[in-house]
C-alpha cells in the first residue's frame, strides 16, 4: 500500500534523513531495503535518497553509508527551494527527535514512514507519519502507532495497543495486547509490558524489565515483578543512601538522571 501511494505521487521521492548518528544510518539502511524490494518486484524505487542533515555537521563524518552529510536542515531547505522534500528524523533521543521534526516540518517538508520489508503489519493497524519500523518488527491487529515513533529490530506491538507520538521501543521489546505507551515514552532493550499495562507519558521501562502494572508518567521503572516497591525523587544527587541498605542491594538498584545532571527523576524498582 505504501508503494502504491508513492508511485501515484510520481515515483521516487526526494528523501533526506534528519540526523547523522546511528539511528540515521539505520534509517538509510531501511530506505535502501525498501528501494531494493520495490525494484526486485519490477517497480520503481520509492526513494531518491539525498543524504543526511544535522544541526551541527562539524560533529559528524562527511558521509554515512556513502551518503553525504548535506549540512544543517536550514542549508538543505535553502538548497532545495520549493519544498517537495520528504524526511524522517533518524535521531534516537525522543525529545531531540521531536524538536528536529518540528524544524523540518516548519520548512514544509513531509514526514514519511520507513518500514523494513521483513516487517509484518496488520492490514487494519495504523502507522503515523515519520515512524520507523526496523527489521523483523511486528505490528498486530487494531494497533495504533503515532507519529515519529521508533520501533526497533524484533519488536512486537500487540493487538489493540497504542504508542504515542515520539515514543520508542528498543530491540526485542514486547508490547502485549491492549497496552498503551505514552508520549514520548521509552522501552529499553527486551523490556516487556504485560497485557493491558500503561506506560505513562515520558516514562521509561528499563532494559530487560517487565511491568505487570501501570507505570505512571515521568517515572523510570526497572526490574521484574508485580509491584513497585519504592518510588522517590531527589532535588540533588545524593552522596549515599543509607536508608536503602536494609531494603534492597545497590546492585539491583538503578537511577535515572535528567539532563541538567543535578536533579533525579522518580524511579521505581519492580520486584516479585
Amino acid at each position: 500500500m505504501l508503494e502504491l501511494r508513492w508511485l501515484k505521487e510520481g515515483g521516487p521521492q526526494d528523501l533526506v534523513i534528519v540526523g547523522a548518528g546511528g539511528q540515521a544510518a539505520e534509517s538509510l539502511w531501511v530506505a535502501e531495503a525498501m528501494n531494493q524490494s520495490a525494484t526486485a518486484a519490477g517497480r520503481p524505487a520509492l526513494w531518491n535518497i539525498l543524504g543526511c542533515c544535522v544541526y551541527n555537521p562539524d560533529l559528524y563524518p562527511p558521509e554515512i553509508l556513502s551518503y553525504r552529510v548535506l549540512g544543517t536542515p536550514r542549508d538543505v531547505a535553502r538548497d532545495h527551494k520549493g519544498g517537495g522534500l520528504r524526511f524522517i528524523c533518524g535521531i534516537g533521543d525522543n525529545r531531540i527527535r521531536e524538536q528536529e521534526a518540528g524544524v523540518a516540518e516548519s520548512f514544509g517538508w513531509r514526514a514519511v514512514t520507513l518500514i523494513h520489508p521483513s516487517c509484518q503489519v496488520a492490514p487494519n493497524a495504523v502507522i503515523g507519519p515519520g515512524t520507523y519500523l526496523a527489521a523483523c518488527s511486528v505490528v498486530c491487529t487494531n494497533a495504533r502507532v503515532g507519529a515519529h515513533v521508533l520501533i526497533n529490530n524484533h519488536v512486537s506491538v500487540g493487538h489493540d495497543s497504542t504508542m504515542g507520538d515520539f515514543s520508542q521501543a528498543c530491540p526485542g521489546s514486547r508490547i502485549s495486547g491492549k497496552c498503551a505507551v505514552g508520549r514520548p515514552s521509552f522501552l529499553g532493550t527486551n523490556a516487556t509490558l504485560l497485557p493491558g499495562v500503561t506506560l505513562g507519558d515520558r516514562a521509561v521501562l528499563g532494559a530487560n524489565s517487565v511491568a505487570k502494572h501501570n507505570v505512571e508518567a515521568d517515572v523510570t521503572a526497572v526490574g521484574v515483578g508485580s509491584s513497585a516497591k519504592m518510588a522517590f525523587s531527589f532535588s540533588h544527587v545524593p552522596s549515599r543512601l543509607p536508608s536503602l541498605t536494609n531494603t534492597i542491594s545497590y546492585e539491583r538498584f538503578r537511577f535515572s538522571r535528567v539532563a541538567d545532571k543535578r536533579r533525579w527523576n522518580s524511579s521505581i524498582l519492580l520486584t516479585s
